[in-house]
C-alpha cells in the first residue's frame, strides 16, 4: 500500500460515500476516472458508480466490486449528415433539459444512498446541496463549429453557469499556459472554484508495467460515437494489412468475449483493460487515435509517436489534433484523407506528446475526503 494512501485512510474521521458519475459519451471520461477510482478505494472510500451505456461495462470491468446505479446519460448518437457540433447545437435543448432532469434525479440517489460526494466527468447536471460536489473537465472554452462561431461566447457563459454550481471544478490539465489542452481550459477567465489539477491518466509508465511478448509497432485505438467508429474501423482495417509492420487494432468495444482476430500481421481485439494499454503503450511504435484528450493524456505518459484521426466534425478532437501537429508533436489527418502509409513517414519527423506533469491523485484525494 502507498505510504500517502495509508496516511489518507489514518486521517478520514469517516469512510466518506462517493458517487462517481462519468458522461456516457465514447469511453474517455470513463477511462480517465478510472485512476480516481482506484484511488478512492485506496484511501478506504465507499464508491459507487453511477451511469448509462458503454462506459458503465468498461467500468464494470474494471471494478467488478463496486456497486453500480442507473444515472440515464445524455445518450448522444449522430449520422453522416450532420457534423458533431451541429448536431449539439441542434439538440441543445433537448441536452439542457436532461442535464436539469438528472440534477433531480441525484438528489433522489443521494437521499436513498446517503452519498457524502459526488464526481461528475463532464454531465453538468450533477450538483447538489446535499453533497460535495466536484465536476471534471477540460473544456472550460467549448469551441461550436465554424458555421455557429458566433454561439461561443454563449457556450462559454453556459458551462460557467453550471460549474459555478458545484463545491469545485478540477481541470485535469497543468496551470502554466497552454498546457495539454490549450484554449480549451486556458484562454479566457476561470471561474474561483476551479483547480488545475495535472495530467490524469490511467496508464502507468516506465518500468511500473509488464513488458509484452506479443509487442506491435503500430496500435490503432479507436472511440467515440457511431457511426463514425465503424467508419474509421472500415479504413484501418482495409489499410493496415496492407502495411510492413506488425499492427493491432484496438476496436473500442466493451461486453464481448474480446477474442482476437489475426489479418496477415494485423491483430484485432475488441477492447484493452488498463494494464494491457500500459504495456502496449510502453512497447508500441506509433499509435494511431481519436485525438480526444484523455487519451492525448494517455499518450503523454510515455512521449508515444501518435497519429491523430479525430471523429469528423468533433470540433474538440479537430482543435486538439491540429494542435498537437502545429507543435511538432503529432500528425494530423482528416478520417476522409487518411492515409496510414503516408502518416507513418511523416511520424518519425514529430517528438510525441510531451509528458508534461501528471496528477498527484493522493493529494487530490486526501483533500478531497478531508474536507468535503
Amino acid at each position: 500500500m502507498n505510504k500517502e494512501l495509508i496516511n489518507i485512510k489514518e486521517t478520514n474521521k469517516k469512510y466518506q460515500k462517493v458517487l462517481v458519475c462519468p458522461l456516457d459519451w465514447g469511453l474517455g471520461h470513463a477511462t480517465r476516472c478510472i485512476p480516481i477510482i482506484q484511488t478512492l478505494i485506496d484511501a478506504g472510500a465507499d464508491v459507487y458508480i453511477a451511469g448509462d451505456g458503454e462506459s458503465m461495462k468498461l467500468l464494470a470491468d474494471e471494478f467488478p466490486a463496486v456497486r453500480q446505479l442507473f444515472l440515464k446519460g445524455y445518450r448522444i448518437r449522430f449520422s453522416r449528415r450532420w457534423s458533431v457540433g451541429t448536431y449539439l447545437l441542434y439538440n441543445l435543448p433537448r441536452l439542457t433539459l436532461r442535464i436539469f432532469k438528472e440534477h433531480f434525479e441525484l438528489n433522489d440517489l443521494i437521499k436513498s444512498h446517503g452519498f457524502d460526494i459526488v464526481i461528475s466527468d463532464n454531465r453538468y447536471g450533477l450538483w447538489s446541496k446535499k453533497a460535495f460536489s466536484v465536476f471534471i473537465t477540460h473544456q472550460l472554452n467549448i469551441i461550436p463549429p465554424s458555421s455557429f462561431k458566433c454561439t461561443m461566447s454563449v457556450l462559454r457563459f453556459i458551462t460557467r453557469f453550471f460549474i459555478k454550481k458545484y463545491s469545485a471544478c478540477w481541470i485535469p490539465d497543468v496551470e502554466e499556459s497552454p498546457g495539454l489542452s490549450g484554449n480549451l481550459s486556458h484562454r479566457h477567465p476561470i471561474p474561483p472554484n476551479v483547480k488545475y489539477v495535472g495530467v490524469i491518466s490511467r496508464i502507468t509508465c516506465g518500468d511500473d508495467v509488464k513488458d509484452r511478448t506479443d509487442t506491435y509497432s503500430l496500435v490503432a485505438v479507436l472511440s467515440g460515437p457511431e457511426p463514425h467508429r465503424t467508419a474509421f474501423e472500415k479504413i484501418l482495417r482495409q489499410q493496415l494489412p496492407l502495411l510492413q509492420e506488425k499492427s493491432l487494432l484496438i476496436r473500442g468495444i466493451t461486453g464481448t468475449d474480446n477474442s482476437e482476430a489475426v489479418t496477415g500481421n494485423l491483430t484485432i481485439i475488441d477492447y484493452a483493460g488498463s494494464e494491457t494499454l500500459s504495456s502496449l503503450y510502453k512497447s508500441a511504435g506509433v499509435i494511431i487515435c481519436r485525438g480526444g484528450y484523455s487519451t492525448l493524456m494517455d499518450l503523454s505518459v510515455n512521449g508515444n509517436k501518435v497519429i491523430c484521426v479525430p471523429t469528423p466534425g468533433q470540433t474538440e478532437q479537430e482543435y486538439l489534433s491540429q494542435l498537437m501537429a502545429s507543435r511538432g508533436y503529432a500528425v494530423y489527418s482528416s478520417q476522409k484523407e487518411f492515409n496510414a502509409a503516408e502518416c507513418l513517414m511523416k511520424v518519425d519527423k514529430t517528438t510525441g506528446i510531451p509528458q508534461l506533469t501528471r496528477t498527484k491523485l493522493t493529494q487530490v484525494i486526501n483533500e478531497l475526503l478531508k474536507h468535503a
